[in-house]
């Protein structure tokens, strides 16, 4: 009778070598299977969430609907809101707060105007902000394999390389970090600003703030990127939080006659608190031979959060400037004049020159919320950004 052979134990372990060979080789490939399909299921919901918009607008004389009442004016389905990715949030989506309440008119290119994105927003009280709203890029969540799908107002949903909720924001510091040396920008255009070593950080006008404390190196420079650096030689927009500590001297050929707010270095083009409790705006001419600047008319004591705004309308020449959004006074200038190039130069937080010394500007106070833009805000815009 012949005696029953079993496996010996080499040839069990080569089973199981490649019973793991094909589970390593096959494990990617299936997850990779389940991604595409979840990616699949939230094209899909935000379709209808676009949709919806849509046909709210329609019923809505074109108009989208407010922050406040998106997401209960559409009454979709609790199940088009759960992104099967993030299964664990009952609404998985942001909407837009740059197109809430817009005007379908006065929308711009609609394959390009974003609605809704992967994301998540807890409302606020201080500034007010409402639940799965984007506000910034810090709301978008890339969870598709580092990316985020996103609908359009012509209605598509893609997975675009970039995302970008407000429109020509170039760079954006909340300055909420708190400690470290850099400040995030969350417009998504990458152009983080490091903090010299005399800068700190102290209570803003909404979370945190970077503090200078008038002295060289306690300003932030931001990164020159590519997407920044043509900024200042077509129309732009400065915009922030500051609260001056105390008055600035007045002579502005020293290194505190004017405390910088966002400044560009050289013959210094930018946002300024001046003596006296003036803020003001400059902007110098390619040559360095000319400049135009706003000086406000109100003044406005150190110690308290002021919003400041200025706009450099490079087509029509005119340069305006906005304290907690009342306009404070203009200037003209030789429309599509050629603006001083500061390429290679960054812009700054808190100083004109970063070491100091005469005309250094070196600001003694807090700044919050820090913007950059490459279009002329509309004055609701600043008011807007005042109101927050």
């Amino acid at each position: 009778m012949m005696q029953k052979r079993g496996f010996t134990l080499i040839e069990l372990l080569v089973v199981i070598a490649i019973i793991a060979i094909l589970a390593a080789i096959l494990f990617p490939v299936f997850a990779k299977a389940r991604e595409k399909a979840r990616q699949t299921s939230c094209l899909n919901n935000q379709r209808q969430i676009a949709t919806a918009l849509m046909l709210y607008a329609q019923d809505h004389d074109e108009m989208l609907p407010e922050a406040a009442v998106m997401w209960g004016a559409i009454a979709l389905d609790k199940g088009a809101l759960k992104c099967p990715t993030k299964s664990r949030l009952p609404n998985g989506y942001i909407y837009n707060n740059s197109v809430a309440g817009l005007a379908l008119g006065k929308a711009g290119d609609p394959t390009t105007t974003l609605l809704t994105v992967d994301g998540s927003h807890i409302a606020t009280t201080t500034p007010i902000t409402y639940d799965n709203v984007g506000y910034t890029n810090a709301d978008v969540d890339t969870r598709h394999s580092g990316k985020a799908l996103a609908s359009y107002l012509d209605g598509h949903v893609e997975m675009p390389a970039k995302i970008k909720l407000i429109d020509g924001l170039m760079a954006m510091f909340a300055l909420d970090e708190g400690s470290g040396t850099s400040a995030a920008d969350t417009s998504g255009e990458g152009n983080a600003a490091t903090l010299g070593a005399a800068a700190t950080w102290v209570a803003g006008h909404s979370g945190n703030a970077l503090y200078c404390n008038g002295q060289p190196n306690s300003c932030a420079d931001i990164a020159n990127g590519a997407t920044l650096i043509p900024v200042c030689i077509g129309s732009y927009s400065l915009t922030a939080w500051f609260k001056p500590t105390d008055d600035p001297g007045s002579d502005i050929s020293q290194q505190n006659g004017a405390y910088s707010i966002i400044m560009h270095q050289g013959f210094h083009s930018g946002i300024r608190y001046n003596h006296g409790g003036f803020f003001g705006v400059d902007q110098w001419m390619q040559g360095w031979g000319s400049s135009a600047g706003v000086t406000s008319t109100d003044t406005y004591a150190p110690g308290s959060w002021y919003h400041v705004a200025a706009t450099i309308d490079h087509t029509v020449g005119i340069i305006t400037l906005y304290v907690n959004g009342k306009q404070e006074g203009t200037a003209s200038f030789a429309p599509s004049s050629t603006l001083a190039n500061y390429s290679g130069v960054p812009w700054r937080l808190g100083a004109a020159i970063a070491g100091g010394g005469g005309w250094g500007w070196n600001a003694k106070g807090a700044i919050d919320d820090a913007r950059i833009y490459n279009k002329v805000l509309s004055a609701s815009e600043v008011s807007a950004l005042a109101g927050q």
